[in-house]
């Protein structure tokens, strides 16, 4: 079991208050949701699209701004049911309930998920994950990383991660990512090709280091059975630096 960052356990602390804040926005007529730059980038690239899951989607904000601005199929799985509630009462007020598919798990037992009983392990396009593997021991990234490769997305497939950087040097918080671990984990011997590995920052709340953390930006594709470097081929470089549409910020 790997152990929640505090960025995600104060979203469900402050749930009164972000809820608040959520229906004032949606009652002055913000209707798109808020979304975390590395995401609103990335839709701007092009880099969603067909079936998506958010995997560790906390209280849903990027979920629901990729539905919002794709015709994707949006899958949502966070393991903690007060985001999932959340995240759906969210969606309620911004006029998009039903749009997204919500789901509460444990993202390590897959397997024996709702998800996998409908037929959706190895139908994935695009997995997100936004904050979710720095939350993670090394070995519960590995773990993890090898059950999205094995059990979600299907083959050529992209996944996108958004993690904090041991660039980072601000005291406390959850434990960082460095560039040589995730070069590892997205290893052709892992069954991934590495498209890039670029700096950003990741959004957290504004009492927490002044709102902004530095982060990794990644992206991989998942290799067909048997591909390896020679194989693969270059895949298409996605999720450039190009600015994406401004979302109202709830």
């Amino acid at each position: 079991m790997f152990q929640l960052s505090r960025a995600s356990t104060s979203s469900v602390l402050l749930q009164p208050f972000l809820m608040a804040r959520e229906a004032a926005a949606a009652a002055a007529g913000a209707a798109a949701p808020a979304a975390g730059a590395a995401v609103r980038e990335l839709l701007t690239s092009g880099a969603f699209k067909g079936a998506v899951v958010d995997l560790g989607c906390g209280i849903g904000d990027n979920a629901l701004f990729i539905k919002k601005y794709t015709n994707c199929t949006v899958d949502a799985v966070d393991m903690l049911p007060k985001c999932i509630t959340f995240a759906e009462m969210k969606a309620g007020l911004r006029n998009m309930r039903e749009t997204v598919n919500w789901q509460c798990f444990d993202l390590m037992l897959w397997d024996e998920s709702p998800l996998a009983r409908a037929g959706r392990s190895l139908t994935y396009d695009v997995a997100l994950d936004s904050g979710l593997l720095h939350c993670m021991d090394r070995v519960s990234r590995r773990r993890y990383l090898q059950v999205v490769h094995d059990h979600v997305l299907k083959p050529g497939g992209m996944m996108f991660v958004l993690a904090l950087s041991d660039q980072e040097m601000a005291p406390g918080g959850p434990a960082r990512v460095s560039r040589a671990e995730l070069e590892q984990l997205f290893s052709t011997e892992a069954g991934w090709a590495l498209q890039y590995v670029r700096p950003h920052f990741i959004e957290l709340h504004p009492t927490f280091w002044g709102g902004k953390g530095q982060a990794y930006l990644v992206a991989a594709q998942k290799l067909d059975a048997g591909a390896g470097a020679a194989g693969a081929g270059p895949a298409a470089c996605v999720g450039g630096g190009a600015a994406g549409p401004s979302a109202n910020r709830a």
